[in-house]
């Protein structure tokens, strides 16, 4: 996925090397908020020293000499199916050379039906982690589903009061729909991994090595799994019995 460092310089060391990076060759894919899924990204090299240095005998993107010539770095992705795009910087952080992808929408794991509170913390989760700060954007994904449960009616106490409710509303018949397609174990999950990222820890800072890239690549299709049965199922269902009644509408006898 391009939103990944090693991936992305994957990418642009192979179309780099002989040039066609700047002819806009399709370098992979990436989630595209305004799809709402993966989708092929073509790019252009904003500002990169590095990409003029390329040719036959350019270091492997393994070797320090080649890391050494990305930062900094900016490019843009555009998506292939609905031309959004987005920008991409290589940059050298506290931590190392780190790579940060920021797009005019609300980005992250927003869906085309998601209410605008709720893409806005996906939105703010994407940010953080775009910088390195996955602390914060763990925690901001637990804000997203708070907001969530509050959109879909669950309003009162925190989090885990509202997580309560939606159990007590599923045993008496009275949830969403969208709550029996789905393992609500996932949802306490990511309520426990909000509330954990932001705990004292008596100062133990070192539990928060636990918040990886890899675990925020999963918490963010959780969500899009959730965001689409949600809100995008119910979309597509009326879409399609609008379809039909209108056929049927032009069918009646006058």
């Amino acid at each position: 996925m391009l939103d990944n460092l090693t991936d992305f310089v994957s990418a642009i060391y192979e179309h780099g090397r002989d040039h066609s990076f700047s002819r806009r060759t399709i370098l992979g894919e990436m989630y595209c908020p305004v799809c709402a899924g993966n989708r092929g990204m073509t790019g252009v090299a904003l500002y990169s020293p590095a990409l003029l240095l390329f040719n036959s005998t350019s270091p492997p993107p393994d070797s320090n000499e080649f890391w050494k010539q990305l930062p900094p770095s900016l490019f843009r992705l555009i998506c292939v199916q609905c031309d959004s795009d987005f920008t991409v910087v290589i940059y050298e952080s506290v931590e190392g050379r780190a790579m940060a992808v920021f797009s005019p929408h609300a980005a992250g794991a927003s869906t085309p039906h998601t209410p605008k509170p709720v893409a806005y913390y996906l939105d703010q989760a994407n940010r953080a982690q775009s910088v390195g700060a996955n602390s914060a954007a763990v925690a901001m994904y637990r804000g997203a589903l708070d907001q969530l449960l509050f959109d879909q009616g669950f309003k009162n106490g925190m989090l885990g009061k509202k997580l309560e409710q939606l159990e007590k509303a599923t045993a008496d018949g009275t949830a969403p729909k969208w709550v029996m397609e789905l393992d609500t174990e996932y949802l306490s999950a990511l309520n426990q991994l909000g509330s954990g990222s932001i705990q004292l820890n008596d100062g133990d800072i070192a539990k928060q090595q636990e918040l990886d890239n890899e675990l925020l690549i999963r918490m963010r299709e959780a969500f899009q799994g959730l965001l689409f049965h949600v809100y995008e199922v119910p979309h597509l269902r009326k879409s399609k019995l609008d379809a039909l009644k209108n056929k049927a509408a032009l069918l009646k006898k006058p």
